[in-house]
């Protein structure tokens, strides 16, 4: 069974699943069996996959972002030490 180390922790992570990307590309996904974080191999496709990432049609993009902003920022006042994981924010930016 094939095994890389796992990003997060650096424990033995074992092959979860395989997915196409941007319907073309066949993508492994990794589950680390220590903290559970699942993940993809490298990812060599994000360039193009952001190349279009905002439609012109999307007219609630900047009114979304500043939500979950406000959101990230009320919660992290109860997490110790400010410590978070950015999981697919999107374009949210936070100071510091």
């Amino acid at each position: 069974m094939q095994e890389i180390i796992c990003k997060i922790c650096g424990y033995k992570s074992q092959k979860h699943d395989t997915a196409k990307v941007l319907e073309k590309y066949d993508v492994n996904y990794w589950h680390c069996s220590k903290c559970g974080f699942v993940f993809t191999d490298e990812p060599f496709w994000l360039e193009e996959a952001y190349s279009s990432a905002i439609s012109s049609l999307d007219v609630g993009v900047v009114q979304r972002n500043i939500q979950n902003t406000n959101r990230l920022l009320f919660f992290m006042k109860y997490i110790p030490d400010g410590i978070c994981l950015d999981w697919g924010g999107g374009m949210v930016c936070l100071p510091g």
